[in-house]
């Protein structure tokens, strides 16, 4: 012990030791059974001098236990080793606490306990720590590098605040690179709003002298520390001029849902500590909703300005231009093939409908048929796919007019605003003049909403029709989905459905129509349909491309997804603004699981709105919009179970790609799902619209597939068997035929 100070006080047996190494006093609280003349007798007989280190790492963690072995491996790398690190675990239920017992070491402190959120855990993190710097690397974040903690060693002068630069990595990996300056002002605050929490070193007399993290604030409480300490007089900062973490994007407060809380703290606090006319000043330079209102107002007066003019071109433009002619003639086709189908969808990816409509034209193609698809809107790159143009010439101004005249009536009309409602008064498509110009033998219809084709420029179809009812508008008024038996009896007069059901009336009674179903169920409601009982309704299901829609292995994909490995995941896939989606019982099963308190099990959302609900217990986890087939077939293989609570599905093509991907679902005993779902076979329909029985059946599944009930690839040989393209394309064809043999 030669070369050190002792400093002591003793109570019972339990004493505060100090020690002294050259200029450092370092002081722990130890329990010993000397008194104080005997500590240095202590010291040198039992006990090894530790000598606490420079940096106090405190990672945060709840059942990420993946993101956690991602975040120590990070620190195994770093050259520097003058740190401890601190796991504050939440009471994990994934094997977290295994897993840091497996790998302790000394320099490893450990706590495993329930708190109230991550700034609690942070907080007793902070209480733990004995580092002179402290830096908060969560779960799943990771050092950019193995020089990170020497470079910031080397650079500390004892500053108060360390801070370097950051990596973000999006979902689509790409790499976006954030440096911060050397002077952080009051305006930076408000223009860029945030300065990354895990590239901030503080020193621990922070703590001691402004306290700990505000737990009033659920997302901002780190920058509440940073306001409240970052302009007070002595305060000494410094930039550290190298990228010091890889930030994980899908943190909680990265997700989009929580974008307007993160706003509302944030400038809670900036009023709080900023004085009062900078914060007026700032906040309404860089307040969203201020610039948004200056652009809104002059670009409302620059529109209305210059809105006559451009009116007046537009429709000049549209009148002489034919360019909707000249792409027409320009399409090389090839007359000897018989037949010829010309395929009519709104958009060939854009929903269910369409991705199903250019399954079945890309089916056509393969099989060496002559098939052309126009649409309005394009994703796909295949040639025969054609992005149409826009009417023109005088009917177009005629179009427009009679629009006009009708937008007003169905404006002032009130209807059910759960349900989707296409009025088509005005058509994309000049349908005279592409059937004058291609000359197909069929045109097969498809959705055809968003004005795409009008309901009177039907009328100008004299070929066989083929017409696949994706829903139930065909056969109905305005509205895509009927809850009544309004398709058996019309409608009032004094509905809104009634004027556009009466159109159809009119003009499908000089049409030859051969309708689809896409399931047994709407096909048996057209044939009971006022509009459609005249026609001869066949039945034909959608593709399922078996080849992409394949069993994968499920550890991986959960990997590539960045999903839980240990929990039970449900997945649904929906807009909750659509009633028609069931998203109600979604929301009443996860504040179900939540009341159970059960952690075992996260939902997994798909789409474009993610479900808004605050859970304590259950895991929300939303993966946005997939368009990509791949990355469905990957999601799908991820989870355990697939729920489609809809109310009415014409086919339901998701619960379809999920059985064939070899994962169950839970539906209701609905619709067309009852020839997509086999109860005890490919999952279970719920007594319709039984949120409990819609549970019970949930939690069966889930002990089901703990007993490996659900073989994967004889659910997705279920599917190839019945919905396989072969088969589909091969009843097309034989319809196709048989309607030109009739001619």
């Amino acid at each position: 012990m030669e070369g050190f100070e002792f400093l002591g006080s003793v109570s019972g047996n339990t004493g505060i030791i100090g020690f002294r190494s050259q200029t450092k006093w370092i002081f722990q609280y130890k329990p010993f059974p000397f008194s104080l003349v005997n500590i240095s007798s202590y010291f040198s007989k039992n006990q090894k001098l530790v000598v606490m280190p420079l940096f106090s790492i405190i990672s945060v963690s709840f059942n990420n236990k993946e993101g956690l072995k991602k975040t120590l491996k990070s620190l195994e790398r770093q050259r520097c080793r003058d740190f401890e690190v601190i796991i504050v675990d939440g009471g994990s239920s994934d094997g977290t606490g295994d897993f840091v017992n497996g790998v302790m070491a000394p320099y490893i402190k450990f706590i495993s306990e329930k708190d109230d959120g991550i700034y609690d855990a942070q907080n007793k993190g902070i209480r733990l720590s004995s580092g002179d710097y402290l830096l908060f690397l969560n779960a799943g974040d990771s050092f950019e590098n193995d020089h990170v903690l020497q470079r910031i060693k080397d650079s500390s002068k004892s500053e108060d605040i360390l801070y370097g630069n950051i990596l973000m990595i999006d979902r689509a990996k790409n790499r976006i690179d954030v440096k911060y300056p050397d002077h952080i002002s009051y305006e930076y605050w408000y223009r860029e709003k945030y300065l990354c929490h895990q590239a901030v070193f503080f020193h621990k007399r922070i703590f001691e002298n402004y306290g700990l993290y505000d737990l009033k604030y659920r997302f901002a409480a780190d920058f509440d520390l940073l306001q409240r300490v970052w302009f007070r007089p002595g305060i000494t900062k410094k930039h550290v001029d190298t990228v010091v973490v890889i930030y994980d994007l899908e943190g909680v407060s990265a997700k989009k849902e929580n974008e307007i809380i993160i706003i509302n703290e944030y400038k809670t606090i900036q009023k709080k500590y900023h004085p009062f006319l900078l914060y007026l000043f700032y906040s309404s330079l860089y307040d969203p909703k201020v610039s948004f209102s200056v652009r809104f107002y002059f670009n409302r007066m620059l529109y209305l300005i210059t809105k006559p003019f451009v009116v007046f071109v537009y429709i000049l433009k549209r009148i002489l231009i034919r360019n909707d002619k000249k792409l027409y003639e320009s399409l090389s086709i090839d007359k000897n093939i018989k037949p010829f189908i010309l395929h009519l969808s709104t958009s060939d990816n854009s929903g269910g409908a369409a991705k199903a409509a250019f399954n079945i034209h890309k089916g056509l193609i393969r099989k060496g048929q002559n098939s052309l698809m126009l649409v309005s809107k394009r994703d796909s790159d295949e040639e025969t796919v054609v992005l149409a143009k826009e009417s023109s010439g005088f009917g177009f101004l005629i179009d427009s007019i009679v629009h006009f005249i009708r937008n007003r009536k169905y404006k002032k009309a009130v209807f059910k605003k759960e349900v989707m409602h296409s009025f088509q008064n005005y058509s994309f498509l000049d349908i005279k003049l592409i059937l004058d110009v291609l000359k197909p033998d069929i045109v097969h219809l498809h959705w055809i909403g968003n004005n795409f084709i009008g309901i009177e420029a039907l009328s100008e179809i004299k070929v066989p029709i083929v017409w696949t009812m994706h829903d139930m508008w065909p056969f109905l008024g305005a509205e895509h989905v009927c809850f009544d038996e309004a398709y058996k009896t019309g409608y009032a007069k004094d509905n809104v459905n009634f004027s556009v059901w009466e159109r159809k009336r009119k003009v499908y009674s000089s049409l030859k129509i051969f309708p689809v179903g896409v399931s047994r169920w709407i096909a048996g409601i057209a044939r009971e349909s006022l509009l459609f009982s005249e026609f001869p309704v066949n039945v034909v299901p959608n593709i399922l491309r078996t080849e992409i829609f394949s069993p994968r292995d499920s550890a991986a994909s959960r990997d590539i997804l960045r999903l839980p490995s240990e929990k039970s995941l449900l997945l649904f896939g929906s807009d909750y603004r659509d009633g028609n989606k069931g998203y109600y019982i979604i929301e009443e099963l996860i504040k179900k699981y939540e009341e159970e308190r059960n952690e075992n099990i996260s939902f997994v959302v798909f789409g474009s709105a993610p479900i808004e609900l605050k859970t304590k217990y259950v895991d929300i986890i939303h993966l946005g919009y997939l368009k990509s087939a791949e990355d469905l077939a990957v999601m799908y293989s991820s989870v355990d179970i697939t729920l489609v609570p809809s109310k009415i599905e014409s086919f339901c093509l998701t619960a379809a790609e999920s059985i064939s991907c070899g994962t169950p679902v839970v539906s209701f005993d609905t619709s067309g799902l009852k020839d997509i779902v086999m109860n005890g076979v490919s999952g279970y329909r719920s007594l319709c619209f039984d949120k409990d029985d819609f549970k019970k059946n949930v939690d069966n599944v889930l002990l089901e597939q703990k007993s490996a009930k659900y073989k994967r690839e004889e659910l997705y040989q279920w599917i190839k068997n019945h919905f396989a393209e072969e088969k589909v394309v091969s009843d097309y064809i034989e319809l196709y035929s048989s309607i030109l043999s009739k001619r």
